[in-house]
């Protein structure tokens, strides 16, 4: 009867694994086939010209003379089947062992809301940045955490950096400047932090990601 009990429980448990694991694959499948629609859609839309809300709000406009950001419009999920306009900014990898991989899409809808589309399994979206400007002979790099921030700041003195990276979040700066290290290109790093200190609950973020980096 024990043995019994036993090899009841373990067939239980296989069978649990084998639910659990063709959903995974389901999921995989799914973002994968998103993944590639966006994708798409992404080689077929126009440049972003400046005119979305967003950045009118943020006063960003003439970046995007110095960028590859732009202005997409498709059915995607949680829009009951509505097509949706967004301005996409891709983030790729810079260096290490899946540098100019594309991880995937932050997307900023015309309400101002921001998404990232999900993770293929290959790509992780650790490390992956977008690029204001170009690293191809830079001196002179900046580090920021939301596009917004990044932008500013290379329009707020022109000439003063060749490139500013987006790091999309603070938790991946580190990551990012990392890869620029590696990349020995012998450019100066400068991280333009957020400084965060109006939100006293959650602590200054932007400040400890600057100690964490140095």
């Amino acid at each position: 009867e024990r043995r019994q009990q036993q090899e009841a429980r373990r067939l239980e448990r296989e069978q649990i694994a084998a639910v659990e694991a063709k959903r995974r694959a389901q999921e995989a499948a799914e973002a994968r086939e998103e993944w590639n629609r966006i994708k798409d859609a992404f080689d077929a839309a126009p440049r972003e010209d400046g005119s979305h809300p967003y950045a009118i709000e943020k006063r960003i406009g003439p970046v995007f003379a110095h960028c590859d950001v732009r202005r997409v419009t498709m059915c995607v999920r949680g829009h009951t089947g509505r097509k949706a306009e967004f301005m996409a900014i891709p983030l790729r990898h810079l260096n290490g062992e899946q540098a100019g991989q594309l991880a995937g899409w932050q997307r900023i809808f015309m309400n101002k809301k921001k998404r990232q589309t999900t993770a293929i399994e290959e790509v992780s979206y650790v490390g992956a940045a977008f690029v204001i400007g170009s690293l191809e002979n830079a001196q002179r790099v900046a580090v920021a955490e939301g596009f917004a921030t990044a932008a500013s700041v290379f329009l707020a003195e022109p000439g003063r950096f060749d490139a500013v990276v987006v790091a999309v979040s603070a938790g991946n700066m580190i990551h990012v400047v990392r890869q620029l290290i590696d990349l020995e290109c012998g450019f100066d790093i400068t991280c333009a932090l957020d400084n965060d200190r109006l939100k006293p609950k959650k602590g200054n973020t932007g400040m400890l990601t600057g100690l964490e980096i140095l």
